[in-house]
């Protein structure tokens, strides 16, 4: 797996080899003695503290943030790892409605059941194009780019 050195909280990120969804990242102070977790997003690019253990050692809001902001950079190679290691996007279930724009279609990510969405059945992640196909319980399949939809 790869670790990414974070200099800003003097740390390090990483994905678990043994860990459960959803998708997340560890990122580990030895010296200050805190791990906070940051879950992500195949379909969306959005990155979020989880939590920081223990609460007493937690970082200035100021290094959380150089945190997340490193992690969205490298959002593919997290991806990447955890696809390699879990095979799973947690995607499947999720209520998605696809919005027909130029140049494609916009998949949006709805956090509960809304008239016109479709639910998940089958969620595929290709690290290497960075390609993410879904299935929808009506059928259809979308293609898109990993990041590339937003959630409402």
């Amino acid at each position: 797996m790869n670790t990414l050195s974070i200099e800003a909280a003097n740390a390090k990120a990483f994905v678990r080899t043994r860990d459960h969804p959803p998708p997340h990242v560890h990122v580990v102070n030895r010296a200050d003695r805190w791990e906070a977790r940051l879950g992500f997003s195949f379909l969306t690019s959005r990155v979020w503290l989880i939590d920081v253990t223990p609460l007493a050692n937690s970082p200035a809001t100021v290094t959380l943030n150089a945190v997340v902001a490193t992690v969205t950079e490298c959002l593919d190679q997290f991806r990447a790892d955890w696809w390699k290691v879990y095979g799973t996007t947690d995607l499947i279930n999720r209520w998605i409605r696809v919005e027909d724009l130029a140049p494609g279609p916009l998949v949006v990510e709805l956090s509960r059941w809304r008239k016109g969405a479709n639910q998940v059945t089958a969620a595929s992640y290709e690290p290497t194009t960075r390609a993410l196909s879904l299935v929808t319980r009506d059928g259809p399949r979308f293609e898109l780019p990993a990041g590339s939809g937003r959630m409402e």
